[in-house]
């Protein structure tokens, strides 16, 4: 009876020895997931910051205007190049995602703001030819 008692003893707390250990394990994972998520929302609000403020928009606008569809053209088949300051110190997963999400936002941007210019000009090109 003893034997059985202790050999019990030894199956509940082995159990709950490896049950602690998993527990333990899976905070330090839910941890280190939640540091990777926070680096991520951090690294897209700041690219997308960047991008809204970078991005000069009276360019954008006028290389539409003069260019015509050349404009939009180049705005499509350029890559936006990424503030090197901003990324000084970071980790390479803050970096990769910053300059992934920067590049997309700054290209859309840029795609939205030399079609504007280039409809302008349409528009103003079809405006005065109906007043002659």
């Amino acid at each position: 009876m003893k034997r059985l008692c202790f050999f019990s003893f030894v199956v509940v707390l082995s159990v709950y020895s490896i049950n602690a250990h998993a527990v333990e394990s899976q905070k330090s994972t839910s941890d280190e997931s939640s540091a990777v998520e926070a680096t991520y929302q951090q690294a897209l609000l700041d690219a997308r910051n960047d991008a809204e403020t970078l991005t000069k928009d009276l360019n954008w606008f006028f290389g539409g205007f003069c260019c015509g569809i050349f404009g939009p053209l180049y705005a499509v088949l350029d890559t936006p190049n990424v503030p090197s300051n901003r990324l000084l110190g970071k980790s390479p997963e803050y970096v990769e995602m910053f300059t992934n999400e920067f590049q997309a936002k700054a290209k859309i941007k840029r795609i939205r703001l030399s079609m504007i210019g280039c409809g302008t000009a349409v528009l103003m090109s079809f405006v005065g030819s109906l007043s002659i």
